[in-house]
Formats: C-alpha cells, structure tokens, sequence
C-alpha cells in the first residue's frame, strides 16, 4: 500500500525511518478508523512517501471512510488540501481559521 512491502520481514528497528513512520500509519489505517491523529507525519519522508501517504489520506476523506483527521504539522504543503481548519495556540488562547473566517477561543 504505502510501498513497505519488501520491508515486511524485517524488524522495526532494522527499517529506514521513512518506511518505519510508513509502517506505523499503515498499522492505524488497518482498523479503518473514523478519527485520526498524526503527530507530524512527514517527519523522515522522502518526497515520494510523503505524496503517496497525503494521496492515501486525501482518498480516504474524499470517500467519506475517515470522518476525522487532526494533524499537528509545520508542513504547510503537505496540509494544502487535507485541512479546513486550521489551529493555532499562543498565550492561552486558540485562533480557528477556517474558509476565510477567523475566531477565537480562550482556553
């Protein structure tokens, strides 16, 4: 699916940090989950694993199958097409951008 495949018999520890982040993802997508976190998930990606894994991600949103993803990344080309809102926290309060609006919530 994500490429792994001629990793399969080794161990975690033996892999390349791209394919083992790869490996991890594929493990939590197994269980066809309604929501998902990702804790900066391009981290160790080359650039062809990161437009597979966001190709992955984009089908799963499109087909309706993951009804939510929350992604803590600084990849802003990587979120390009995945996100509709956007987080920010700073002094104890929350910024929500979303479609061109702008609120904020205190913590």
């Amino acid at each position: 699916l994500f490429g792994v495949e001629r990793y399969k018999n080794l161990r975690p520890s033996a892999m390349p940090g791209g394919i083992r982040k790869m490996a991890v993802v594929m493990r939590a997508m197994i269980m066809h989950p309604e929501f998902i976190i990702l804790d900066d998930p391009t981290t160790g990606l080359r650039g062809t694993q990161k437009h597979i894994l966001k190709d992955y991600l984009l089908k799963k949103k499109l087909s309706k199958k993951m009804k939510h993803l929350l992604i803590v990344s600084e990849d802003k080309e990587f979120l390009q097409d995945l996100v509709e809102h956007e987080l920010f926290i700073a002094n104890g309060k929350v910024k929500v951008v979303e479609l061109h609006q702008t609120k904020v919530v205190g913590l």
